[in-house]
């Protein structure tokens, strides 16, 4: 079996919670004997290490764009990193030459969703939706801050997500995955006669097995001889790690 993974970011400097939930799923399925093909934009410039590529899994990128007119690159760039609705042409004739797919799962809902609901349609396979960071439950500030780089724009997109059924991907799928319990219920509310399936992100266990502490000490020396209660609710998607440990740094400066 062959699955084409829709993903609507993939930049390995800008690694996070959807990253490493794909790529667990893609080494999961593949012990089941299941191959693993990530579609995901084009970036600006190349990367040094690809996780995915390195773990034996296909990607291959195609050309995305926000279809907005009226707004600056800066506000672009924002919706690229996070939560834009992105178009691609070329997704839609890499899908349908793709050899082999069976699945098409995508990541991402809007009009890539809508892509990768008329292509399975067209190629008569099942359309995989999974709900990372949500849709129902997503908070009123988050839905403004997402919103915000749209405004004074146009969207010329929307003409182009009507004959996707952009805003039909949830409704016509044909499975439904989402991580949140609280998500899953208001999905099965807004659609029930889906098939609506909660599947908690898998843990490498044996990763936290083994004792760090001595590299903690050495990247961070204040935490020597101290007892530290650490609590990571949500890391910016936009920062990279590197940043993540130079502010946590400076934290532990403060005690």
């Amino acid at each position: 079996m062959r699955v084409a993974h829709l993903l609507r970011k993939y930049n390995p400097r800008e690694w996070g919670g959807t990253e490493t939930a794909v790529q667990r799923l893609c080494d999961g399925l593949r012990a089941h004997r299941v191959e693993s093909v990530a579609f995901c934009p084009r970036l600006e410039s190349p990367v040094g290490s690809d996780p995915l590529a390195q773990g034996g899994h296909a990607v291959k990128r195609y050309r995305a764009c926000i279809p907005v007119w009226g707004i600056g690159g800066a506000k672009k760039k924002q919706l690229m990193a996070v939560g834009g609705n992105l178009l691609s042409f070329d997704l839609m004739w890499d899908l349908l030459r793709e050899p082999g797919i069976n699945i098409i799962h995508t990541h991402a809902q809007n009009r890539l969703g809508g892509i990768g609901l008329m292509i399975a349609r067209l190629r008569n396979v099942p359309l995989v939706v999974s709900v990372h960071g949500g849709v129902m439950d997503l908070p009123h500030a988050a839905r403004e801050y997402l919103a915000a780089p749209l405004r004074g724009g146009f969207e010329w997109g929307k003409i182009v997500g009507l004959p996707l059924r952009s805003r039909r991907v949830l409704e016509e799928a044909d499975a439904i995955i989402t991580c949140n319990k609280t998500e899953a219920g208001l999905l099965r509310h807004r659609h029930p006669h889906q098939r609506v399936v909660v599947q908690p992100h898998g843990v490498a266990a044996e990763e936290y097995q083994k004792d760090h502490r001595a590299a903690a000490r050495a990247a961070f020396p204040e935490i020597a001889g101290r007892k530290i209660l650490l609590m990571v609710g949500r890391i910016d998607p936009v920062k990279n790690q590197r940043w993540v440990l130079e502010q946590a740094g400076c934290i532990l400066k403060k005690f």
